[in-house]
């Protein structure tokens, strides 16, 4: 959303992640839309806190490892964190799927069959 060819060549890099972003946060997103509109705010909470979990400990791990490998004086230093960042995102997003994918029948399918 720029034209700032600056900006547009400093972005490229991270091209692959955005072009992911929309298939795997669908899920996560639609998800969430469905569990606020059954008001299941347990389920919500809970899948927070997983995806919290897991952002924080692939965010830790990446960051880390590239600690372990790439001096912090490196220029290619900070475009590995970013990469790192990206990762932990879509771990964040991967967590609420799965978390509440699996909570599904328990949870919305209960609520369901008490409004028929």
């Amino acid at each position: 959303m720029t034209s700032d060819l600056a900006v547009i060549e400093a972005a490229k890099g991270y091209l692959p992640w955005l072009l992911l972003m929309p298939i795997v946060g669908c899920a996560a997103f639609t998800w969430d839309g469905i569990y606020i509109g059954a008001t299941a705010s347990k389920g919500m909470r809970n899948s927070t806190i997983w995806a919290v979990a897991s952002f924080v400990f692939v965010w830790g791990a990446g960051i880390l490892l590239l600690n372990a490998v790439v001096p912090q004086e490196s220029s290619h230093y900070g475009t590995l964190a970013m990469h790192v960042l990206m990762a932990a995102y879509f771990a964040h997003l991967l967590a609420r799927t799965v978390y509440l994918s699996a909570l599904y029948k328990k949870t919305i399918s209960g609520i369901a069959r008490k409004w028929s």
